[in-house]
């Protein structure tokens, strides 16, 4: 009995101790703005921010051509990707008729993005996005 008081007295120590919570994270920073591609507001999509130095990164949705995400300051690489349904085209899966969808991004602004954005520490002014076509 004894040994059992000690154990459960132990458990319930350690269990304490993990959520007293540990050193904090890296500082972040509130990021908002919109996205549109070729003048017109991406509705559904994603953001990533991602760190030049290490590739760290920081996603979010685009949700009718706004987002906001939590990212460390610093010089970011930002890939955007969105799909949308291709007319008159679908495919089955498990006896579903789905429509099919495409990546309509293009890949400069996404697997090899050219944009980038430079994130300081405070209050940010919304960082926008207007893509453009091929």
């Amino acid at each position: 009995m004894k040994l059992s008081v000690f154990a459960l007295t132990c458990a319930a120590g350690l269990l304490i101790a993990g959520c007293t919570g540990g050193p904090e994270g890296p500082a972040t920073v509130k990021v908002t703005g919109s996205v549109s591609f070729d003048g017109a507001p991406v509705a559904d999509g994603d953001i990533v921010f991602r760190r030049a130095s290490d590739q760290m990164a920081y996603g979010g949705k685009i949700v009718g051509g706004k987002y906001e995400i939590e990212t460390e300051p610093g010089e970011m690489k930002v890939e955007i990707t969105a799909r949308r349904e291709v007319p008159g085209k679908f495919t089955t899966v498990n006896v579903v008729k789905e429509p099919v969808t495409e990546m309509y991004i293009p890949k400069q602004y996404n697997t090899n993005t050219e944009l980038t954005a430079k994130i300081e520490l405070g209050p940010t002014a919304p960082i926008d996005f207007d893509l453009k076509g091929k």
